[in-house]
């Protein structure tokens, strides 16, 4: 639960602090379903050569976008 909504905050605070360019995939949404002990790839779009860096639950990945799409998986 905690998880959810640190991912929620940073998707509602990105456009506030100008962050508009990278965005997360539709997919991840309020109401997305997480399977318990499975890794969780995290991606979306943004503007070429961008870096995008995602932490969820303590666990942190790192990306640069890459033909418009980023893709990270956190790790601990």
């Amino acid at each position: 639960m905690k998880s959810t909504l640190t991912l929620l905050t940073v998707l509602l605070l990105a456009p506030l602090a100008g962050l508009q360019a990278a965005q997360f995939h539709g997919l991840f949404t309020h109401n997305m379903v997480l399977q318990r002990d499975k890794p969780l790839a995290i991606y979306g779009t943004g503007d070429e050569g961008e870096k995008v860096t995602v932490e969820l639950n303590g666990q942190k990945a790192a990306a640069t976008v890459a033909k418009g799409q980023w893709k990270g998986v956190p790790s601990r």
